[in-house]
């Protein structure tokens, strides 16, 4: 592995940030019998900016004796390493601001299941959408790709997840449950956590473990059009997770998604729907395979031949349950 494949491959969240955890479980991975004091002389003579995380920068610079003299590897290297490496949670470098100063925390280890029931994920649909496709579609054939501008952190106590695009044959944005396609709202409820400092990273934290980001993307169709269209079908970081939909980049399979272009949920909240819908309402067919408007309006892909499975919420409102 060159470093910044090693830095992709050890950033288990795919966040471009790395933490003391993941750089532990990296090096543990690679069988180097690293202590837990090691790593955090480490993070800290690498931090730049010393909030605890390491930028892929950071981790060349310091791990690179040659430095920028590999600066070609940025163009050849991709974001998504085939490598899944076990997180093993260690205490983050900063667990309160140090020296008493206002700087920005770091994420909480973990939290405990007793903590994670007081989250609630309901189901709702998305509002606001982004066109996909680089430039607006000449062909009344062409298909459009809307993935839902809603996402992440917003009012206090709340996260969007985005569960994947939708698609159509219109240049209208889609509106309403007939074109649209779902997100999840995560809420914490815990009034423990209301208005403190902390909330924010205890709301991402559910966030990463509830409804982490997939460990890769697999392409599975090529669209020619007007542009070059490509789609994609996310792989669950475990069998604990599944996914409801799939994603597209404009381009050919060279331009991968962000792995935060959806997340993945529990297993336990969703089941699979009747094979007699095999697969959801078809919009589109090509000599690759065909498009599918699947449940909760995220869009589909399946390879000629391939038959999919759609799975959807079993309920509006969805809470942890230890297994």
């Amino acid at each position: 592995l060159s470093s910044r494949q090693a830095f992709h491959a050890f950033n288990s969240s795919r966040s471009g940030q790395m933490t003391s955890s993941e750089l532990f479980s990296g090096l543990r991975y690679l069988d180097m019998p690293v202590t837990v004091p090691q790593v955090h002389e480490s993070m800290r003579r690498l931090d730049a900016d010393a909030d605890g995380l390491l930028t892929v920068d950071d981790f060349v610079s310091g791990i690179s004796p040659l430095g920028d003299q590999h600066a070609a590897e940025t163009e050849s290297v991709s974001p998504m390493q085939e490598l899944l490496i076990p997180l093993h949670h260690i205490q983050e470098l900063y667990s309160a601001p140090p020296n008493g100063s206002d700087a920005c925390q770091p994420a909480l280890v973990s939290l405990s299941n007793e903590q994670l029931r007081e989250f609630v994920a309901t189901v709702r649909m998305c509002t606001a959408y982004k066109l996909v496709n680089s430039k607006q579609p000449r062909a009344a054939s062409d298909v459009c790709v809307w993935q839902p501008s809603e996402r992440g952190m917003g009012r206090p106590g709340c996260a969007t997840v985005t569960l994947g695009h939708c698609a159509s044959l219109s240049s209208s944005p889609p509106m309403g449950a007939s074109a649209g396609c779902a997100v999840l709202e995560l809420r914490d409820l815990g009034s423990a956590a209301a208005n403190k400092p902390e909330s924010g990273a205890r709301l991402q934290t559910a966030l990463e473990q509830l409804c982490p980001v997939p460990g890769r993307y697999r392409p599975v169709i090529v669209l020619h059009g007007s542009e070059t269209l490509t789609i994609w079908s996310a792989v669950p970081p475990s069998a604990d997770f599944v996914v409801l939909g799939c994603v597209a980049t404009s381009g050919g399979p060279e331009n991968q998604p962000a792995f935060d272009s959806l997340r993945c949920v529990p297993k336990s909240w969703v089941r699979s729907d009747d094979p007699s819908l095999q697969g959801g309402t078809k919009i589109y067919d090509c000599l690759d395979g065909s498009l599918y408007r699947g449940s909760h309006g995220l869009l589909l892909a399946a390879k000629l031949g391939q038959r999919m499975t759609t799975r959807s919420f079993v309920a509006s409102q969805l809470s942890f349950k230890a297994v």
